[in-house]
């Protein structure tokens, strides 16, 4: 009995580890950092914020294919690949600059900070791909 007790522990535990290490090893496959790197530069000519939502709608886009069977929203999606990029205070930055030109009204942004998100955007994606 006591045997049977500690093999039902030990499935347990193995099971839980796996849920747990589950999603931390993807990586973003070739194909995709190369079709969304060309997407996200291609934002380039559009007015500031509009570049800036587009990337960033590109950018979580990318990372929601490595997970497809699952359906979260931007924040959530971006939560769980996070700590694989270098630059993750500045995906965050632009994330909730984002976040602020589709909720407040009259919210301008300059070119550079535009130039800055699709940067920090294609960075965090190469990150995915180590």
């Amino acid at each position: 009995m006591d045997f049977f007790l500690l093999g039902f522990g030990v499935i347990l535990m193995m099971g839980g580890l796996f849920l747990l290490m589950r999603g931390k090893n993807k990586k973003l496959a070739r194909e995709e950092f190369t079709l969304f790197s060309h997407k996200i530069k291609n934002t380039h000519p559009l007015d500031p914020a509009h570049a800036l939502m587009e990337s960033h709608k590109l950018f979580v886009a990318a990372v929601a294919t490595m997970f497809p069977e699952k359906k979260m929203t931007a924040a959530e999606t971006l939560s769980q690949v996070a700590k694989k990029f270098k630059n993750e205070h500045d995906v965050w930055k632009f994330h909730h600059l984002r976040n602020r030109i589709v909720h407040e009204t009259d919210m301008k942004i300059s070119f550079d900070q535009s130039q800055e998100a699709r940067k920090a955007f294609l960075r965090a994606l190469h990150n995915l791909t180590k």
